[in-house]
């Protein structure tokens, strides 16, 4: 259904990949070992090869092969990091019980080395996947099932080229078929036909927006997609979900299986981390970024500004209302990124994070699930990709489900990367305009 010949290319790709990186770590190891010892020793040709045969088994155990944890979010990195904890083990355990004369000291070494080689190098695979997406491979046809306006903003999201999922229609009883719907998105038949519109269509994946289905259908289209001995792999939309953007966990009790609903907050831990990540940034920031700041105030108070400072009154969530600092004016240099350097102090009180849900002005709805997370607003997150309300909800509830520092950090360098290469753009724009006559 799919181009089933990219995708196979693409997942022997990265199994040479990753053995190249187990290779490379297990000689770096070596080289390493026999550098600090001051000794010659033979190269670990069979552990080298057992740790290959382990790291790669293990990989594949974990699903780091399995395309629902690869390409996009953050699932794929920390999975390579557990992998390469539980390869060590096994290889520890192995060389104990069989008696084999290994290198304690070359074991953890080769293993240390591996993890930032295999993150590496899946950083660099995912890159390479996202260049093929843009001509039409490694791409997924997929069906939304149910219309409502929250649909057709996940549609939209979903069809960006880096998206990897392109949305080839809708299914929906309430609409006649033909309807246009969004961006030339159409209604393909009902929902009793899901199964036939999904190989007509070729289509790998169906979405399932429950909020825009009768209880009655969405109960059967569960039950079919459970039974159906082929046909698309079925998702259920999160979007308006609060069960799903808490997560749930496997409970029991006298027997009787239960899902348990987690509450939609930070750990402890993750608020201890990331409170200190944002004082840090921004205190940083501020710091290095000082002449900047000051030489955009002292500007703005010689063109007769009333004040280098504009307030914008934010919904607080785990705080009351605040007032959000920005420039006046970004004036001499023109940039949103100047503009907003003044909320760095709102980080340092404690009223946003560097990365969160968007600010919300007073009376503003937010999305229920980004209320019971209690998360902070942030000067950047998901929603700063898209510019459609109704998309950057979607992104927020995303942002909340799958939250974790490294996502903070994916996020942060993303946006680093956006930045610059809108300032090269810039740059380039410029020296064109110079070198017309």
């Amino acid at each position: 259904m799919t181009n089933r010949r990219a995708v196979v290319g693409f997942a022997v790709a990265l199994v040479l990949a990753d053995l190249a990186c187990l290779l490379a770590a297990a000689l770096g190891a070596w080289l390493v070992r026999d550098s600090l010892s001051r000794l010659q020793h033979s190269i670990p040709l069979l552990p080298t090869a057992v740790m290959m045969a382990t790291g790669l088994v293990v990989l594949l155990v974990l699903g780091l092969y399995a395309p629902v944890n690869l390409v996009d979010g953050t699932k794929e990195f920390q999975l390579v990091v557990r992998a390469c904890v539980v390869a060590l083990a096994a290889d520890s355990a192995m060389s104990f019980l069989l008696q084999r004369d290994v290198s304690r000291e070359w074991l953890v070494l080769a293993w240390l080395m591996a993890a930032p080689a295999l993150l590496l190098e899946r950083f660099l695979m995912r890159r390479i996947s996202w260049a093929v997406r843009r001509r039409s491979r490694l791409v997924r046809r997929a069906l939304l099932v149910g219309v409502d306006a929250d649909a057709a903003a996940l549609a939209a999201a979903l069809n960006d080229e880096s998206a990897g999922m392109k949305v080839v229609g809708f299914l929906d009883d309430y609409h006649p078929v033909g309807t246009l719907l969004s961006r030339e998105l159409r209604v393909l038949g009902g929902t009793a036909t899901l199964q036939e519109a999904a190989r007509r269509e070729s289509a790998d994946d169906a979405i399932i927006v429950p909020q825009a289905l009768p209880w009655e259908t969405l109960q059967r289209l569960i039950a079919t997609a459970a039974v159906a001995p082929d046909g698309p792999r079925v998702h259920i939309s999160a979007g308006f979900y609060d069960l799903l953007t808490t997560s749930v966990r496997f409970s029991e009790h006298h027997h009787i299986p239960l899902l348990t609903v987690n509450k939609a907050r930070l750990s402890l831990k993750e608020s201890i981390v990331k409170t200190s990540l944002d004082y840090a940034i921004a205190a940083a920031l501020l710091i290095a970024l000082s002449p900047l700041i000051a030489l955009v105030a002292t500007w703005q108070a010689v063109r007769g500004r009333s004040g280098p400072f504009q307030r914008r009154r934010v919904a607080g969530v785990v705080r009351p209302p605040f007032d959000m600092l920005t420039f006046r004016s970004s004036e001499p240099f023109h940039s949103t990124f100047i503009l907003k350097l003044p909320a760095l102090l709102n980080v340092l009180a404690g009223q946003m994070s560097i990365v969160g849900p968007r600010p919300r002005d007073i009376g503003e709805a937010a999305p229920r699930g980004v209320v019971m997370a209690r998360l902070r607003p942030g000067l950047t997150g998901p929603w700063r990709e898209v510019e459609d309300p109704a998309e950057q909800s979607l992104l927020d509830l995303y942002y909340i489900r799958a939250y974790s520092i490294s996502l903070d950090l994916q996020v942060m360098l993303r946006r680093l990367r956006s930045r610059l290469r809108i300032a090269g753009g810039s740059v380039a724009a410029q020296l064109a305009a110079e070198q017309v006559p």
